[in-house]
């Protein structure tokens, strides 16, 4: 199965005289058959071994994370990322790990995040599967490597990671990763927001990100990262135009080209803001609200002129409060200018 790859492997060993593995996503990708450009390879070697190496090969060397043992260079149009085998040890509160390099591929691959991220391939052609990645991505499971408490408190960023594999796969989470998520969302404050935005962007970047913005709601990752979004599962067809407004911002994000992500990114802000809209109007209008009391929903729903509240949602003042309500928010998760102006703009021309 591995035969062209271990041959890959075994060419770049000789050009380097390095000891060499490719591990994490390529290997996943290999088992699934899927096109990858993620070259990274492991070794026993030191980094300044690793460097040394790659200059007398003739090659210009890439410091990409040189105090974390990484180094790089191209090969026939590919960037190749050489790391030496390493463990990490966190601090409390910071992601930013203090490393040690060693000569184990053992624990270097029981330091990553999920199963199916730790196996690696040798230039014999072998797999190395200490933890169950194969089986993983057979059963079509995201499983942390190891305990996921201890996996999150290292390092958060991993819940929103797992919510991209999955929905990237169309995979399931392991029962234990999705407890984990559930209980340690709120360990994402320790995270900058330009690192949930990352995050999000390849989320939002997937041809259907359904079933990640799901997950990324129903395990409570959204708390942090965008509690508006709460409101939009909120039964609002019996009050006004028939929508669930979240599948319907499922819907609307779908059908725009991933590649247009500010774009993606409006569809959803703008959809937060309706909840919020429709709140106002009842409150101004009628002296009520839509929130906490079913029998209070039942009663509005018996007097509210459903024509009425679907003028309203249509309206241009409509599109304003949303593209301001989606402003704020993006100025909160630090969106750059460019952005917010593609959103802005988006949004009034008519979402």
């Amino acid at each position: 199965m591995f035969q062209k790859t271990a041959q890959y492997i075994l060419k770049l060993e000789e050009l380097l005289k390095l000891e060499l593995y490719l591990v994490g996503g390529a290997v996943r990708d290999l088992i699934l058959d899927k096109p990858t450009k993620d070259f990274d390879f492991t070794t026993p070697s030191t980094p300044d071994e690793i460097e040394q190496k790659i200059h007398e090969a003739g090659f210009r060397v890439y410091a990409l994370g040189r105090k974390f043992g990484t180094l790089g260079f191209k090969y026939e149009g590919d960037l190749i990322e050489i790391t030496t085998f390493r463990n990490e040890n966190y601090t409390n509160g910071s992601r930013k790990p203090e490393v040690e390099f060693h000569s184990d591929i053992k624990l270097d691959l029981g330091r990553r995040d999920f199963t199916i991220n730790s196996m690696a391939i040798s230039s014999k052609g072998d797999l190395i599967d200490l933890f169950g990645g194969a089986e993983d991505l057979k059963d079509g499971l995201i499983k942390s490597v190891g305990d996921p408490n201890l996996r999150f408190e290292e390092d958060a960023l991993r819940m929103l990671r797992a919510v991209r594999f999955a929905g990237q796969y169309g995979f399931q989470l392991s029962d234990s990763t999705a407890s984990s998520i559930k209980t340690n969302f709120w360990r994402l404050l320790n995270i900058s927001k330009e690192r949930w935005v990352m995050e999000m962007d390849k989320i939002l970047s997937l041809p259907d990100p359904s079933l990640a913005l799901d997950l990324f709601k129903n395990l409570g990752l959204a708390q942090v990262v965008l509690p508006e979004i709460l409101m939009l599962d909120y039964d609002f067809h019996k009050l006004a135009n028939h929508d669930n407004y979240w599948l319907k911002t499922k819907l609307d994000i779908t059908e725009l080209n991933p590649l247009e992500l500010d774009f993606r990114w409006a569809a959803l802000l703008a959809q937060c803001a309706k909840p919020f809209l429709l709140s106002n109007y009842l409150q101004q209008n009628y002296h009520t609200g839509i929130l906490g009391d079913s029998k209070l929903e039942i009663e509005v729903k018996d007097f509210v002129n459903k024509i009425e509240i679907k003028e309203l949602m249509d309206s241009q003042y409509a599109k304003s409060f949303a593209a301001e309500s989606a402003l704020k928010i993006g100025a909160y998760l630090k969106f750059s200018n460019k952005r917010l102006a593609q959103i802005k703009e988006f949004i009034l021309s008519g979402i």
